[in-house]
């Protein structure tokens, strides 16, 4: 069993990514549980969503202990409670590498997914893409996933 947290702001997409790799998980035949929290403030605030997989029944889908840890938010003013197996907090500033790429920050969230699909050892090359991302910016999603899995 793998336990994720990823940690974001609202407006970084972090709702989407999680369920993307929720749905590539899924496709994996892996028992999958998504669950996505923030506040109630709208298009502000903190987002997390823990997502857990597992080749065998998941019984408990509460992340307590994340094998990893993903931040998404530049670190301003995170407070992480949680203590983690394997702490891979992303030192990467995904929006200042979406714009450095595609004079936009709209793709930070499917660089970060790369990262994290190449962190938990999933080829890319496998998964069906067209099922997954919406047909708006496709081409440029695609691209950002490729750039994340390098980095």
């Amino acid at each position: 069993m793998m336990m994720i947290k990823i940690i974001g702001e609202a407006g970084q997409g972090i709702k989407t990514f999680s369920l993307i790799v929720g749905k590539i998980l899924t496709h994996l035949e892996k028992h999958v549980s998504v669950s996505i929290n923030y506040g109630t403030n709208v298009r502000s605030g903190l987002v997390t969503t823990d997502i857990i997989f597992s080749h065998e029944r998941i019984e408990n889908p509460k992340v307590d202990e994340p094998d990893i840890a993903f931040v998404l938010a530049n670190g301003k003013n995170l407070s992480f409670p949680h203590t983690t197996k394997k702490i891979t907090y992303a030192d990467i500033d995904f929006e200042k590498v979406s714009f450095q790429n595609f004079e936009k920050t709209r793709f930070a969230n499917m660089i970060a997914l790369g990262k994290l699909l190449n962190m938990i050892e999933i080829k890319i090359e496998k998964i069906d893409w067209k099922e997954l991302l919406p047909a708006k910016f496709y081409e440029e999603n695609i691209k950002s996933i490729k750039l994340g899995y390098a980095l």
